[in-house]
């Protein structure tokens, strides 16, 4: 899984650091966010859903090789596993 960052979409509301901080941080100079790193393992794939569903702009694009880019909406995952 891919993760990226649309700067033209970020507004900088902090949500995706908050929720996830090891896979969103925000860049000092213009507090758009950015990716820790692009690739994500599997074991923070929920994580990375999560953090982008935390973003109320569609600026988080996840993309997956067997399921192709996924807008943030479609990513929702369940905290609880259900």
């Amino acid at each position: 899984m891919k993760v990226s960052i649309d700067p033209e979409r970020c507004r900088g509301h902090t949500a995706c650091a908050l929720t996830t901080p090891e896979l969103f941080t925000f860049r000092d100079d213009d507090a758009i966010a950015s990716v820790v790193s692009g690739d994500v393992r599997p074991a923070r794939q929920s994580q990375a859903r999560i953090g982008a569903n935390s973003c109320p702009e569609p600026a988080i694009v996840i993309s997956d090789e067997q399921l192709g880019v996924q807008p943030r909406t479609a990513a929702k995952v369940d905290p609880g596993g259900r």
